[in-house]
């Protein structure tokens, strides 16, 4: 039902009513130039069920004769034949497609797409301005924490923010994402660069030696080590805190389920219908034998 918007199955709707009516009213007009006009187009669930097989590309029971009733006949057959092509061509993508797009990759098509922005307060400290213009005040949520907005755009993905490089990974690690390439993504243009620092009072004796084993340690890999031993961790302890399956999820025959069971109601149904012709035709031929 998701592959058309509502308003495209209402009007699909619409042009199928009119379509039936259409039919019968043309039919019984020109019945007197044309009487040999098929009983079929006459009645008009009749014409309802000959729209209703047109729209499902299935053979109707009858053919028109009439040349006004074949016009508009042929007409509604092509309509039908593009809904069902167009129908089949996004329901073929639905399953083929997994749901990723084309990431973006220039600011415009940020401010295009209408993203809402998540801000932090520091954000309009020390962005530049132009990229500070680029994000529209309609589309800015003022999430107040870093984090807030970041598992947010991360597990929600209806906002965008400004964050460092590490830290998603970190958060995705934490709230047990396997694989962290599904939930985030980077903007492939980098808004500003800035170092790690430690801020300390202006004088403070210590500042020598903390810069002395500070460098000692990025020199050495520990910081690298850490890192690596941090999301080793947290990838283990939340392995199974997250199902994947809802970020993302191979479509087998299984998801198919709810067609097959449309299907096999439909086959009930018309097993019904057509015994209830048959015992509504014994009735009338029964009664017809009483009248005589």
């Amino acid at each position: 039902m998701s592959i058309f918007s509502v308003g495209t199955w209402s009007l699909l709707g619409l042009v199928y009513l009119l379509a039936g009516v259409t039919l019968w009213l043309i039919a019984n007009v020109r019945t007197e130039i044309v009487p040999k006009e098929t009983v079929g187009f006459k009645r008009i669930l009749l014409c309802f069920y000959s729209a209703w097989a047109v729209l499902l590309s299935v053979s109707v029971p009858e053919m028109p004769r009439s040349r006004y009733v074949r016009l508009v006949f042929i007409f509604y057959v092509g309509y039908s034949f593009a809904i069902s092509l167009v129908f089949q061509a996004f329901f073929t993508t639905f399953l083929v497609e997994p749901g990723y797009g084309r990431g973006f990759q220039t600011y415009p098509e940020l401010t295009e797409a209408h993203i809402v922005f998540g801000e932090i307060d520091i954000v309009q400290i020390i962005l530049d301005p132009e990229y500070r213009d680029l994000i529209s005040t309609q589309y800015v949520v003022n999430c107040g924490e870093l984090t807030k907005c970041v598992l947010r755009a991360m597990f929600q993905k209806d906002m965008m923010t400004l964050t460092g490089a590490n830290f998603p990974h970190y958060l995705a690690l934490k709230h047990g994402v396997h694989d962290v390439s599904k939930v985030v993504c980077f903007f492939p243009d980098v808004v500003f660069n800035a170092q790690l620092g430690i801020a300390m009072h202006k004088g403070e004796p210590l500042l020598p030696m903390l810069n002395k084993y500070m460098r000692k340690c990025i020199e050495a890999g520990i910081l690298t080590k850490y890192w690596s031993e941090l999301k080793h961790t947290y990838r283990w302890e939340g392995f199974n805190k997250l199902s994947e399956d809802k970020l993302y999820f191979v479509f087998k025959l299984q998801h198919l389920w709810p067609v097959f069971i449309l299907l096999f109601c439909g086959y009930v149904i018309c097993f019904i219908v057509f015994n209830l012709e048959i015992c509504m035709g014994m009735f009338r031929k029964f009664f017809r034998k009483m009248k005589k």
